[in-house]
């Protein structure tokens, strides 16, 4: 049988970060949008491959190293999959900004006009498009990418190729960390949905006292106009909350990672 080791001793392990980091890319923020060629995709990660694997080689022993094709390709589809399950944690903000946007879009009547997104190559309605590029935005200006890198580097000194455990919590930990990504949406939207059952408090009340009022033709604009008052009056600390957001899924990564490490 054909020992992969004998071609060079740092194949088996430039193949497994190359897969982990392919799984991260695949999942995470802004390296996971179509706005990135595959091709330049496919070069960061041969690149980060082959300069972190002298570092990670030194770290893993001998015996966990494969030694055959099935050995290898078994080790890739399971750093395939820590690499996935690291960039989904790291990109659980960005569901909050999507239900945020949605809300908004359901409030003021957008919920049928759809524009595409970039990054994912999608219709999605105009405010969650708004939203999400709000979202990335700041994502990018508070070096989110650069975090995302620097975990990449972190991952590999916390523990090397075929040497993470799974713990039987970590599905839970995960669905914990995605309601607490949906609770933040909703907060997001909460001042829309404030001014939106007010707004339709009064136009029911006004419709009872003016009856020759077309309610239902003067009630989208309204809902237009206050919801664009809304969104220009909390924006500010909407911004705010999603910077806290992101910090916060920086420990989320890093908690992930050190609950992988053996």
């Amino acid at each position: 049988m054909l020992d992969v080791g004998l071609l060079h001793p740092l194949l088996p392990v430039v193949l497994a970060l190359a897969s982990r980091l392919s799984g991260l890319f695949a999942t995470g923020p802004f390296f996971s949008g179509r706005y990135i060629p595959v091709q330049v995709k496919a070069a960061l990660v041969l690149c980060l491959s082959l300069a972190l694997s002298p570092a990670v080689q030194a770290g893993v022993p001998a015996t966990i190293s494969p030694s055959s094709p099935g050995g290898l390709v078994a080790m890739a589809l399971a750093e395939s999959f820590f690499g996935m399950l690291a960039g989904f944690v790291s990109s659980l903000v960005f569901v909050a900004v999507q239900v945020a946007g949605h809300v908004f879009d359901s409030e003021m009547g957008y919920g049928m006009t759809n524009v595409l997104d970039p990054a994912h190559g999608v219709q999605v309605p105009l405010m969650g498009g708004f939203f999400q590029l709000c979202g990335l935005a700041l994502f990018l200006a508070m070096d989110g990418h650069h975090f995302l890198l620097a975990g990449v580097l972190h991952i590999p000194a916390a523990f090397p190729v075929r040497t993470a455990r799974w713990d039987q919590g970590i599905p839970q930990w995960v669905f914990d960390r995605f309601c607490e990504s949906f609770d933040l949406g909703l907060r997001l939207a909460l001042p829309v949905l404030v001014a939106s059952l007010l707004a339709a408090c009064a136009m029911g009340i006004v419709s009872r006292a003016v009856t020759q009022l077309n309610i239902l033709v003067m009630g989208l604009p309204i809902r237009v106009l206050l919801g664009l008052a809304v969104l220009a009056s909390s924006i500010g600390p909407m911004l705010r909350a999603l910077a806290g957001a992101f910090s916060t899924s920086r420990d989320w990564l890093f908690a992930l990672v050190e609950t992988l490490a053996p």
